[in-house]
């Protein structure tokens, strides 16, 4: 069983194919007990009838997907105060590009 102090990390995706601003996100939970609290309150929010965040989606503890097009950016979530802004001090985003592989080979003979 994890530890209450350890770290815990969810991605997000955008569930458009604009290859333009295609990103993931890495979410960093203080712990994941603060991650299971952050998506209640984000579920129950849109369950009570807030139509802001609706396009965020769970599909696994560690995996979310969203669409910032329609206003659900998943990255809002903690700044307002109708959802999950109790998690501001818990939680930090980080947008991580996809347009390029984040690996990149080289073959230059520098390298080798």
């Amino acid at each position: 069983m994890a530890s209450k102090r350890c770290l815990f990390y969810v991605y997000a995706k955008q569930r458009t194919d604009n290859w333009e601003g295609r990103y993931l996100i890495l979410i960093v939970f203080a712990n994941r007990a603060a991650a299971g609290e952050w998506w209640r309150a984000v579920y129950d929010s849109v369950a009570s009838g807030y139509e802001k965040f609706p396009e965020v989606k769970r599909v696994s503890p560690q995996f979310y997907t969203h669409d910032p097009a329609s206003d659900g950016n998943i990255m809002h979530t903690i700044h307002d105060h109708r959802c999950a802004r109790q998690f501001a001090h818990r939680v930090f985003y980080s947008a991580l590009r996809q347009r390029r592989s984040p690996i990149r080979c080289h073959s230059s003979s520098r390298l080798h």
